[in-house]
């Protein structure tokens, strides 16, 4: 049986490239004026596209950005390609920009992950970004 499909609010696409990595993003503005904002990082089960965007968010009222995990072809857990960690400032550039854009204290943010997109919310950069997060992580 096919999966229906959602009825999500529209999204717009972009590239932040003010950093030292362009990061790719979805992004999809909060219904009836909710001011927060849900950070949402990609699942190993959507290499290719945008974690957790199979309408699983469509009931949330909150602001979304959604942060691809694609840089120069590859997955790199949100955190350094060869070694360069500034690729993870770069993610946390653009959630601060959004914070800003919206008038948004940490407070009003929350990082969700699941697998390899569980671990970000973890992180240094990002983690100040954030008044609350939920993360699904596997052992190793």
């Amino acid at each position: 049986m096919s999966k229906a499909p959602t009825t999500g609010r529209p999204l717009l696409n972009g590239i932040e490239a003010s950093g030292t990595f362009p990061v790719e993003y979805r992004f999809a503005h909060a219904k009836n004026g909710n001011r927060h904002l849900v950070v949402v990082f990609a699942n190993f089960s959507a290499p290719d596209d945008y974690g957790w965007s199979n309408g699983v968010f469509d009931n949330v009222r909150a602001n979304i950005l959604w942060i691809r995990d694609r840089f120069d072809g590859t997955n790199s857990y949100y955190l350094c390609k060869e070694m360069d960690f500034s690729l993870e400032q770069s993610v946390a550039t653009l959630i601060f920009n959004v914070m800003e854009a919206l008038s948004l204290t940490p407070a009003d943010v929350t990082m969700w992950g699941g697998s390899k997109g569980g671990a970000q919310p973890c992180t240094s950069g990002c983690a100040t970004a954030s008044g609350t997060s939920s993360r699904s992580c596997p052992s190793s």
